[in-house]
């Protein structure tokens, strides 16, 4: 791999927090990300909040909610924000459920902090074009409700994404098969590594041999990966809010 392909830094863009799981279980992840939490139920929800950020007045906040049902849950799992399209009247316990920042609460100022600080290390990125591993892992049919993505989409978010930044997209869809492959390579281009990983697994024990695999192939070097302050202060001018 040439110098100017070395990876800086491996960033999770979903599509549940298992990515940001397996990537911090590794040690790859030196930095907090939007994305790291964040539920998507496809690749356009991931382009949108790479493209336009996150739009404060279009979000519903769980602890609003008065309905019953939804004041345990909150109570049980914690304070939840839905975008307001995916908010169902008739089907509340479903909409809290489906949430797309299931772990964050954006009516929370200290919350809504870390994501403008998720933000600005994301445009710092982008300024200064750091190479970067954005790695989306998928569980089809997870909770009955997570579907696959094909690889037309990936190539549609790999171009997306390389667009706006230096880098390359992976992609791991997590699928138990028949066939004697631990993971294989479907595609791979200059902007996407598209692979199957022979197991249904969420947890990361069971999957960690074949992940360290794919990240060796990938030529990842842990010692030039960018720490938290580095990102932070490229510039200190960058200033992104969640409007």
């Amino acid at each position: 791999m040439p110098l100017s392909e070395e990876y800086k830094v491996v960033m999770s863009i979903g599509m549940r927090c298992f990515t940001e799981i397996f990537l911090k279980s590794m040690g790859l992840k030196k930095i907090s990300s939007p994305f790291d939490g964040m539920y998507s139920s496809n690749i356009y929800q991931i382009i949108d909040i790479f493209e336009n950020g996150i739009k404060h007045e279009n979000l519903t906040f769980s602890e609003n909610i008065l309905d019953s049902s939804i004041v345990k849950l909150n109570k049980e799992h914690g304070c939840r924000t839905m975008r307001d399209t995916e908010i169902d009247a008739d089907r509340l316990v479903q909409s809290y459920h489906r949430a797309f920042l299931p772990h964050h609460n954006l009516n929370d100022q200290k919350c809504r902090s870390h994501f403008e600080r998720c933000f600005h290390r994301l445009e710092n990125i982008k300024e200064y074009k750091v190479n970067t591993l954005f790695c989306l892992f998928v569980h089809p049919g997870y909770g009955n409700n997570d579907v696959n993505v094909t690889l037309d989409e990936c190539t549609i978010l790999a171009e997306h994404v390389t667009k706006l930044f230096n880098g390359k997209l992976l992609v791991c869809v997590f699928k138990k098969s028949n066939t004697p492959d631990n993971w294989k390579i479907i595609h791979e281009d200059g902007t996407l590594v598209y692979t199957t990983i022979n197991s249904n697994s969420h947890v990361f024990n069971e999957v960690k041999t074949t992940l360290n695999e794919i990240f060796l192939y990938m030529k990842i070097d842990h010692n030039k990966l960018l720490t938290y302050d580095d990102i932070t202060n490229l510039s200190k001018t960058v200033d992104v809010d969640i409007k």
